[in-house]
């Protein structure tokens, strides 16, 4: 049973660091000569808006741009930390969405959502789309605990 829910994860892991970086390459690699320098403005918050109003993604973008910095030893572009920070973002988003499926199809619902994610972004790729899913997941877990805490007592 370990061995079966380690597999699952690892296959959600993959499958979400699929995402992040198909989502990356038909959105951001045409055009990250121009799109990476306006994402380096709004990580030192003095971008546009509203995109300067969201905060708590982009200084989690930067320390992870620092981070990468200081390992490498090296200036670097925001490639890497924006794939990492994607990835990550979406596969708590899938890991935290099977709580409120049901067991049977939890699984599937996740992985169709992770391969039809990087089509999703219509009006241009964000890098915190994947921040917005996961942050509207564990709201909505939330409420569906609160709502069983409540209806128990």
């Amino acid at each position: 049973m370990p061995l079966e829910k380690a597999s699952r994860h690892l296959g959600l892991l993959l499958a979400a660091a699929f995402s992040a970086w198909a989502s990356y390459r038909i959105h951001v690699l045409p055009i990250e000569d121009m799109a990476l320098p306006i994402l380096a403005q709004i990580v030192d918050l003095q971008g546009r808006a509203p995109d300067q109003y969201r905060v708590l993604p982009y200084l989690l973008i930067g320390a992870l741009h620092f981070l990468q910095e200081f390992f490498a030893g090296a200036p670097s572009t925001l490639r890497y930390p924006v794939l990492v920070f994607d990835c990550v973002s979406l596969f708590a988003a899938s890991t935290m969405l099977r709580r409120l499926l049901p067991a049977n199809s939890a699984l599937h619902f996740s992985l169709a959502l992770l391969l039809l994610y990087p089509y999703l972004m219509f009006d241009g790729y964000r890098p915190i789309s994947a921040f917005i899913l996961f942050l509207s997941v564990l709201a909505v877990l939330s409420m569906k605990e609160l709502g069983s805490a409540n209806t128990a007592s």
